[in-house]
């Protein structure tokens, strides 16, 4: 079977939307696989962004 291609470069202003939207409250595994790229371009991009974890998303995964 053949894996699906990761987007690669710039990110659309839609990614970036859907980014913002799900960050807070959704895994970072998940998110990239809603967006097709890779976990590590995610947590980059987040990071950049500024984008934090809500506190009940930690709460949920045992980390506050």
């Amino acid at each position: 079977m053949a894996k699906k291609k990761l987007a690669s470069g710039e990110w659309s202003k839609v990614e970036v939307g859907v980014l913002k939207k799900m960050f807070p409250a959704t895994s970072n595994p998940k998110i990239a696989a809603k967006l097709n790229r890779s976990l590590a371009s995610v947590e980059m991009k987040a990071k950049k962004m500024g984008l934090k974890k809500s506190v009940e998303f930690c709460k949920s995964i045992g980390r506050a």
